[in-house]
């Protein structure tokens, strides 16, 4: 950090345990191939339909915040997938998580004048800073009784998967298990071990795309910019929480983060970035960031 500014260091990589980074090459509606080769090994299912869902959840209450998802889409027509990378993981993590979870099974179960009770709902968690030993690699929770002889619930599901475990098992001699998580494991891997693992597994095309595509984002400045940003409000968030705590300053945490987002958008805006985009670094509406488009002060950016 300098005078509050995060400096990219030559040597940093940007890697999709990042939420930025994740989203940029899984969530690109022009381009599924990657996130149902993904999807497809952690499932275990071959997908033969996909559709992307909005992943902004609704507001009920004036005052509620704005939630987005990191991934929320519909397989093969009957299987609704939710899916969240946690850089760090903790209770509060995941707990957020199936609140967003089932407020999304909330939106989708109703449909004409009665329950669907045909489709199925699905949690992944994605999870860093588990540790290695404490959590078995991947977890499946389901709505069973005590003994866990009656499921009561069938069509919903949670996974989470030990990313740190399975980073760590990846140094193992354990080949059957390289190759079925080789789609998880290349997730957190630097530049150096992206190209041992295509080396490994040549000819593979997802391995080969995503290195391309996440090797393609670490090149690129305007995406550093959009990274370090991120960041930023992070440390700014963190903060503000700790300040809100000790003073009660909720609406101050509120004035500063939009504040934070005001600025930056005016930035994106004079480099030309398209409104949609801005809207999904930022928790700006597009209506906000067309507004700010036509204020004076960000024309005199330009």
């Amino acid at each position: 950090m300098l005078g509050g500014i995060y400096i990219k260091k030559k040597d940093d990589f940007y890697t999709a345990k990042r939420d930025i980074v994740f989203k940029t090459i899984f969530c690109n509606e022009d381009k599924p191939d990657l996130l149902i080769a993904l999807l497809s090994s952690i499932l275990e299912i071959k997908i033969n339909k996909f559709l992307f869902l909005n992943t902004e959840l609704k507001i009920t209450y004036i005052g509620e915040r704005r939630k987005i998802v990191d991934l929320f889409v519909l397989v093969n027509d009957n299987m609704y997938v939710h899916l969240e990378v946690n850089g760090e993981t903790t209770i509060e993590t995941i707990f957020r998580n199936y609140a967003f979870f089932y407020h999304q099974i909330a939106t989708k179960t109703l449909k004409s004048e009665d329950y669907n009770l045909d489709d199925e709902f699905i949690h992944i968690d994605l999870s860093y800073g588990l540790g290695k030993k404490e959590y078995d690699i991947k977890e499946v929770y389901t709505f069973k009784n005590e003994t866990g002889e009656i499921e009561r619930l069938t069509n919903v599901k949670g996974y989470e998967f030990n990313m740190d475990k399975i980073s760590d098992m990846w140094y193992s001699e354990d080949e059957e298990f390289k190759s079925k998580y080789k789609y998880l494991v290349m997730l957190d891997m630097n530049k150096e071990k992206l190209e041992e693992l295509s080396e490994k597994y040549k000819g593979d095309e997802v391995i080969m795309a995503y290195k391309t595509e996440v090797i393609k984002l670490n090149e690129s400045e305007r995406f550093a910019s959009l990274v370090t940003y991120e960041q930023d409000i992070q440390f700014m968030r963190n903060t503000q929480r700790n300040l809100g705590r000790k003073e009660g300053l909720n609406e101050g945490i509120s004035i500063g983060l939009n504040e934070a987002n005001q600025k930056f958008a005016r930035k994106l805006l004079a480099d030309g970035v398209p409104i949609n985009k801005i809207a999904k670094y930022t928790s700006l509406s597009e209506g906000e960031i067309e507004a700010l488009s036509q204020d004076k002060s960000t024309q005199d950016i330009k």
